[in-house]
């Protein structure tokens, strides 16, 4: 071999083993090569150390040094404890064996592949000694960082603990993982559906792309601390991740992104994480919880019910049950037509709770309810000094719906200047606050809900508007198209409010369910349900009978010919009678326009004394 000048450049190119075929520059001043997870050449073979060896520039001379491991280094078959490195070399660490030479800039591009593919580590969660089930002092003992580590996980506990809201909760353990790990970058993905996260908070477009989103996926993969290194120019760069579990399953991960950390400290830092997220995940699950049951609350104080989620077994709930699913298990937005009264915001529930986002918030506006002035400021947030009087900022219902659902109720009552407003939002999930110069992107799914028809041009609904919230578009039928459920939903309501009546109440009589089954209903369930609480109040005997039914809206909508009757069942009798008769004796055709079922008018005409 011909003598090669100290000051020329080398390389090592791995002619056997797992890493064949690769290359790295002899330009840093330290190469280490192991198992561990901080080698710049890092090998998977069990016989070899974690720091196997290193390569050291030394006045300008490349010098391989043995870490005196079990399987020694070998230099040109020589086990020696140093030695210098020049080319024409051969280094063997067990099966592997590396060929020193000159450097070339053709072999460059394989290099880079080589540095830019990242090498990772899983970190058990029943391995963090911060966690197990039994307590062993031993481990501690002497141990002053583990202690340290230990004390800082119960006081980040207590403060976590402490935080009444999922913001203030999250910003404890961003400001606690910072501090703690000397972290220049913390993200806390959220799971939605698949393998896609969101950030919890909303960011730029610019922030999102830099979310470290194989972590996430790892870590979700594995439900285990996750290490991913990076070699760049200036070193390493480390991208550690651990999952937040409840119930066993991966709802989110927490990750982290530093160059300062030791490679020596690689398994500790990641042990202390899995550690805090540990510790985190029951708490963030809890205050999640606690702030959509406090939303929840909220709607039922203003009236919103939402106890008789879709009861009904009618061949038309069961066609919009299966249609709501279908629109569930999709990803676009969702548009609800009907009637008032139908249940729509009941139907948005239902979609969002069968959804992959049944974990994220659900978030209600009633943008009828929204002054026109305020709807920009409600829905999208605004920074503080906004405007005259924001002392601080404000989260908008489209942050706060990140990662979830937003439910616009009567979005056909928005102003054109609002819908403008919405439909950038809609469309791309991107949006500025009010008053901020950076916009924000959020992964929601909007909910719209309107008793209104879009479609027709003298609604003054924009056209691009609706095709965006309208993926899905799902009419809900009125009550009076089917019939067969009346009697389900008055059952349903009675057992709600028979516990508030003042005298005991066991159910309806017969002629009773049938004249709320014969009722046109232009209330649809809204008007039924008022009509059972007031039934359960008024009711005298035992059973709700048909004149405890009876209401003064009830009588504008019989007949007026028949206003001698004094009871609904005898309006009932006689609307079945000028049916009968218009349909010339014909039961089938009867039944039709009655809205019953044939065994229904068979029971109805013997009730009344009515020959077919």
């Amino acid at each position: 071999m011909g003598e090669i000048p100290k000051m020329s450049r080398l390389q090592m190119r791995a002619i056997a083993g797992e890493l064949e075929g690769k290359i790295w520059p002899l330009d840093e001043s330290l190469i280490v090569i192991g198992r561990g997870t901080g080698c710049r050449v890092r090998l998977s073979d069990v016989h070899v150390s974690r720091r196997h060896c290193e390569i050291r520039r030394e006045d300008g001379v490349m010098v391989l040094y043995d870490h005196e491991s079990r399987n020694p280094t070998l230099h040109n078959g020589q086990p020696l404890p140093r030695a210098e490195l020049n080319a024409g070399d051969i280094i063997t660490i067990c099966t592997s064996r590396f060929y020193i030479e000159p450097f070339t800039q053709e072999n460059r591009p394989a290099e880079e592949e080589a540095q830019t593919k990242p090498s990772s580590v899983t970190q058990p969660l029943s391995k963090s000694k911060h966690i197990v089930e039994t307590f062993d002092a031993s481990s501690y003992a002497g141990n002053i960082d583990a202690v340290e580590q230990l004390f800082e996980l119960f006081a980040l506990s207590r403060a976590l603990a402490r935080a009444e809201t999922l913001e203030e909760l999250i910003s404890t353990l961003e400001a606690n993982v910072r501090a703690r790990l000397t972290s220049a970058s913390f993200w806390l993905g959220w799971h939605v559906e698949d393998e896609e996260f969101v950030l919890y908070s909303p960011a730029t477009a610019n922030a999102s792309e830099k979310a470290p989103v194989e972590a996430f996926r790892k870590a979700l993969a594995t439900t285990e601390g996750v290490l991913l290194s990076y070699h760049e120019r200036g070193g390493f760069r480390y991208v550690l991740a651990a999952p937040l579990l409840y119930g066993g399953k991966c709802f989110a991960v927490i990750a982290i992104e530093s160059h300062h950390i030791e490679p020596t400290d690689c398994a500790s830092v990641l042990e202390y994480l899995v550690s805090v997220a540990d510790c985190a995940a029951p708490l963030v699950r809890a205050v999640e919880r606690l702030e959509q049951l406090r939303r929840d609350a909220s709607r039922l104080a203003n009236g919103v019910d939402d106890c008789a989620v879709l009861l009904g077994d009618s061949q038309a709930m069961v066609a919009l049950r299966a249609a709501l699913r279908q629109a569930a298990r999709a990803h676009g937005n969702v548009l609800l037509l009907g009637e008032t009264g139908v249940g729509k915001e009941l139907a948005a529930r239902y979609v969002h709770d069968n959804s992959s986002r049944a974990d994220g918030p659900y978030v209600v506006v009633n943008c009828a309810a929204i002054p026109a002035a305020l709807f920009e400021s409600e829905v999208f947030g605004y920074t503080a000094g906004a405007f005259t009087g924001a002392g601080k900022g404000r989260r908008g219902l489209f942050q706060i719906a990140h990662g979830g659902s937003l439910f616009l109720d009567e979005i056909g009552e928005l102003t054109p200047e609002n819908q403008a407003r919405l439909l950038r939002a809609v469309e791309s999930g991107v949006f500025r606050p009010l008053g901020s110069n950076d916009e924000l992107s959020v992964n929601v799914r909007v909910i719209g809900a309107t008793n209104r028809p879009l479609r027709d041009p003298a609604s003054g609904f924009r056209p691009d508007l609706l095709h965006r919230v309208g993926t899905f578009v799902i009419e809900l039928p009125p009550l009076r198209n089917r019939r067969d459920d009346v009697p389900i939903l008055a059952r349903h309501f009675f057992a709600r409010f028979s516990v508030h009546a003042p005298s005991h109440l066991a159910g309806f009589t017969q002629d009773a369910l049938s004249v709320l089954q014969a009722n046109e209903w232009s209330g649809n369930v809204r008007e039924l349900r008022n009509t059972i609480e007031r039934a359960c109040q008024c009711a005298q005997g035992p059973l709700i009978t048909p004149s405890d039914l009876a209401s003064p809206s009830w009588s504008e909508k019989t007949p007026t010919e028949c206003h001698e009757f004094q009871t609904l069942s005898e309006h009932e009798k006689q609307y079945i009678c000028r049916v009968f008769e218009k349909c010339e004796g014909n039961i089938a055709e009867a039944a039709r326009t009655l809205g019953v079922a044939r065994s229904t008018l068979y029971y109805k005409l013997a009730l009344y004394g009515i020959r077919p």
